[in-house]
């Protein structure tokens, strides 16, 4: 496998616009992941405030930097799609953004066929679902049905723990995540690249965090690391 894309998840109102903006610009494998979720926007330090997400598109729209952004749906944003209400995948915060994760936990869905219909219509996302047993049929119906979706291999179930094995994937391409850190990040990536083919990206959330704020430090380490080994 070919790794293409590293996602950076939970950019906040601590994150220094112009230093992840000079990332941004010399690094065009980077994706910045932001958490959405109702409850805790603006409260967790993992959830940025609409207002710092605005200030953060703008940013990088003022200074002219090609970026890929994603959305990370949590809890009633989530619930709220389920009950066929998709509201927020056309509310004006998602403007600028190219991937969409819907993080289902185990919710059940009332008509999957319709439910992916209905995202197949929002041709402008490309749709990141974690492959677990409750999402088995959904991912085949969002083939069937067309849906731009990408599936998440996350064994450790959003817990952030340390992919111990890494699952096989009959995706051509597909993400990795859980506890993937600046330590372990190669190791990670070879087996990754042993097991599996085709095209990949990784996510990491926890193990970029320094007291529950984004380090932009820990990221730019594992980016070094990264092109180092490209070179190889």
């Amino acid at each position: 496998m070919k790794l293409t894309k590293i996602t950076f998840t939970g950019l906040d109102s601590n994150t220094n616009p112009i230093r992840f903006a000079k990332l941004t610009r010399e690094n065009s494998f980077i994706e910045w992941g932001i958490l959405f979720s109702k409850s805790k926007q603006g409260i967790d330090s993992r959830y940025p405030s609409e207002s710092t997400i605005e200030q953060i598109k703008n940013f990088l729209g003022s200074a002219k930097v090609e970026h890929n952004l994603s959305a990370h749906l949590c809890g009633q944003y989530i619930r709220n799609l389920l009950n066929n209400e998709f509201a927020i995948l056309d509310n004006k915060l998602l403007n600028g953004f190219k991937r969409v994760q819907l993080n289902i936990a185990n919710e059940s869905i009332k008509d999957s066929i319709k439910f992916a219909q209905r995202l197949a219509k929002f041709k402008r996302y490309e749709f990141i679902l974690q492959v677990k047993d409750f999402n088995d049929s959904l991912i085949q119906i969002c083939q069937t049905e067309k849906v731009r979706f990408a599936p998440l291999l996350d064994c450790s179930g959003g817990t952030g723990k340390t992919l111990k094995e890494i699952p096989n994937s009959k995706y051509d391409w597909a993400g990795y995540a859980g506890g993937i850190t600046s330590e372990n990040i190669l190791s990670i990536v070879r087996k990754i690249e042993k097991t599996n083919s085709g095209n990949y990206w990784i996510d990491t959330e926890s193990g970029i965090r320094t007291n529950n704020w984004l380090d932009l430090d820990k990221c730019e380490n594992i980016i070094e690391q990264i092109i180092i080994q490209r070179r190889k």
